[in-house]
């Protein structure tokens, strides 16, 4: 019975400890997570699809954050941010941050749903070969 659950148990304690990484993780840089760790032990039909179950909340919050910028609110407040700061051309500096990141956070999106696929595949091979 407790191995059954094991591999949730270790997929919380991976999150409790990657979600405070990604608040600090710059767009340019990848940070190496718990994550990595966890495909790289992955053996198991049930740790794929924990895997996939993390790929795909890290794609919600992608995919949400993304919508942060494609709203008004985005240009305007980082155009107050840019005059502040002196910065020439307000508008268009703020408007092309805001596409910026946009088109960053749904790539990062979708690379996070392919790779959820990935693992609900091998998941399932996993599953199959079994039998």
């Amino acid at each position: 019975m407790m191995k059954r659950y094991l591999p949730f148990a270790a997929m919380f304690a991976m999150l409790a400890t990657a979600a405070p990484l990604s608040v600090w993780a710059d767009a340019a840089e990848p940070v190496p997570s718990a994550i990595s760790h966890y495909i790289h032990d992955a053996r198991t039909p049930e740790d794929h699809e924990a895997i996939a179950a993390h790929f795909d909340s890290e794609a919600v919050q992608a995919t949400a954050t993304a919508e942060q910028y494609s709203e008004f609110n985005c240009h305007y407040s980082k155009a107050t941010e840019l005059q502040k700061s002196g910065t020439r051309f307000v508008e268009i500096a703020a408007k092309r941050h805001c596409r910026k990141m946009l088109r960053y956070y749904l790539n990062k999106a979708e690379e996070n749903r392919a790779l959820a696929e990935y693992h609900r595949n091998l998941a399932n091979n996993l599953r199959s070969s079994a039998r």
